[in-house]
């Protein structure tokens, strides 16, 4: 089991004293880097609705990668002048929690922004197929149970 955690920000509504509470699930990946080392910690949003893993530019210019081809990046606003250039590639990774546990290394297929602008994302190609997402908000409790590869748990 690797736990995962939930970062809540209010923003504040405009005209008034009420806010909307901004909720994310998140993780820590650490990125296998082509030096062979493995990056710092990272926290990652967990998105069961994203289908690739997105990274922003500073994460995947060190990290090892296979690019497979151009891409486009578009959110929900379709139009021309939104896109953000990217490429689809092949990058290796570990989930982490703060126990201690880990997954085994992980090959998923990313959208490389090639922006600093896109938040860290972790989607479901390579990573949400794999595992078995749980959460309960109120109960303050999120994990990731494994479905398919090793997970090291410390004892």
């Amino acid at each position: 089991m690797i736990h995962l955690f939930f970062e809540t920000t209010h923003v504040p509504l405009q005209g008034g004293g009420d806010s909307l509470a901004v909720i994310r699930l998140k993780g820590l990946v650490s990125f296998l880097k082509q030096d062979g080392k493995w990056s710092k910690l990272h926290a990652a949003i967990i998105d069961t609705g994203a289908h690739t893993s997105v990274l922003p530019e500073k994460i995947w210019k060190v990290a090892e990668r296979k690019v497979i081809l151009d891409y486009e990046l578009r959110g929900i606003n379709p139009r021309p002048e939104c896109a953000i250039l990217a490429q689809l590639a092949e990058i290796t990774c570990t989930l982490y929690d703060s126990s201690g546990n880990h997954s085994d290394d992980l090959l998923m297929p990313s959208l490389l922004a090639q922006s600093n602008k896109v938040p860290l994302i972790l989607g479901f190609a390579g990573l949400l197929s794999k595992f078995e997402v749980r959460f309960n908000y109120q109960a303050e409790s999120a994990y990731l149970l494994p479905t398919s590869i090793g997970l090291h748990e410390i004892a």
